[in-house]
């Protein structure tokens, strides 16, 4: 994905493009997530806008930093409400060990 401050509506054809191939084609895809917010302030913003976005579209393996807690906090709250975190186990036991802390 280009940059979202050089080509704001090449975004929106990358989200398009990652929902037809997952309906067309079946296949897995992958991305760049932090591509989008390049040169602009506020990026993680962007970033975490930009993967739950991807994700509905059908997303499968996001290129992103696995040690940024707020990208991870997206994954985590994108699988409670899309219905892949059974029962929201994992959501639960993450913040509850959190908020113990």
């Amino acid at each position: 994905v280009l940059t979202a401050s050089a080509q704001q509506r090449e975004v929106q054809e990358t989200i398009k493009g990652v929902r037809l191939v997952q309906e067309k084609l079946g296949v897995m895809t992958t991305l760049g997530v932090s591509n989008v917010s390049f040169g602009l302030p506020a990026r993680n913003l962007l970033n975490r806008t930009f993967l739950a976005t991807a994700l509905a579209a059908g997303l499968n393996a996001p290129i992103m930093n696995p040690l940024d807690t707020e990208m991870m906090d997206t994954i985590r709250a994108f699988n409670v409400l899309w219905n892949h975190d059974q029962d929201s186990r994992v959501y639960i036991h993450t913040y509850s060990v959190r908020e113990e802390k």
